[in-house]
């Protein structure tokens, strides 16, 4: 087998590969390498589609020029620090409720330098197969966290993280607190506040409101007109707008909320 690293003419012979549609298994096994360096070649380097031989040795070139003794490098796309980091994305993400495949897709994505792939290039370096890739990049489309594009003149196309999609899955957000506090609101109203199913449905429609309020940096009026509290011991202290109103500390004391914690179990009324 040759030495670790591949030299001009093996990136040449990947570029003719690729133009060809092999597989990274098939280049291997044409160079004598294993298919996940091939893999991690390509996909440093613009992956299947946007590979350039001359480009991908320009850049190991200054890789290597800039690793001056004393200086750690930055772990690259494919090493084993980065698998291990997307391992650990993935463990995030799936406790916030993601399906464990789409999520290996999302974190393969996002540490890789050009934010996308082809279903290809996924099912290869993660080891699945296409219809697996398929069904998560559905699910990730549905909930606008990566797109499709297909670049001018290719074939295949393109799954890509969409830079603004935190700034949708924000707005997202707030509309759907906005509705747990609008609903909320609407059986407060029907049932009575002087009644404890109006009064807990109450306090979470303040709940919500006061969580967009904080998200979006508005003023935050945790204590709507009227407000009332009910305590443990079933009795309501109402307080009016104005002088009396539960100010902001005193509504999260209520809830049990503290700065950057959710509500303690058993605390909402």
């Amino acid at each position: 087998m040759p030495g670790n690293r591949l030299t001009a003419g093996d990136r040449r012979q990947i570029e003719e590969a690729l133009a060809a549609d092999m597989s990274f298994a098939a280049i291997g096994r044409r160079l004598n390498r294993p298919a996940s360096t091939i893999s991690r070649e390509v996909l440093r380097n613009g992956g299947p589609e946007r590979y350039r031989a001359e480009h991908a040795q320009h850049a190991t070139d200054w890789r290597a020029h800039r690793r001056t003794p004393g200086t750690v490098a930055p772990a690259e796309a494919g090493s084993e620090a980065v698998d291990a980091f997307a391992d650990d994305f993935v463990r995030v993400m799936l406790r916030t409720g993601l399906p464990p495949m789409a999520a290996r897709v999302l974190a393969r994505l996002m540490v890789t330098d050009t934010a996308s792939a082809t279903a290809a290039d996924l099912a290869e370096r993660l080891r699945v197969s296409r219809a697996a890739v398929s069904r998560a990049v559905g699910y990730l489309e549905t909930v606008a966290m990566i797109r499709r594009e297909r670049p001018a003149g290719q074939r295949r196309e393109h799954y890509v993280v969409d830079d603004g999609m935190w700034r949708a899955a924000l707005a997202d957000t707030i509309r759907t607190n906005t509705m747990w506090a609008e609903t909320a609101r609407q059986g407060s109203d029907l049932l009575g506040r002087d009644s404890p199913a109006g009064i807990r449905l109450h306090w979470i429609a303040v709940f919500f409101a006061d969580l967009n309020d904080r998200v979006t940096g508005a003023p935050r009026a945790t204590a709507a007109a009227g407000a009332v509290c009910c305590c443990s011991n079933q009795v309501c202290c109402a307080r009016s707008a104005g002088p009396g109103a539960p100010t902001g500390e005193e509504f999260r004391e209520h809830l049990g909320v503290g700065v950057g914690v959710g509500v303690a179990a058993g605390r909402v009324c």
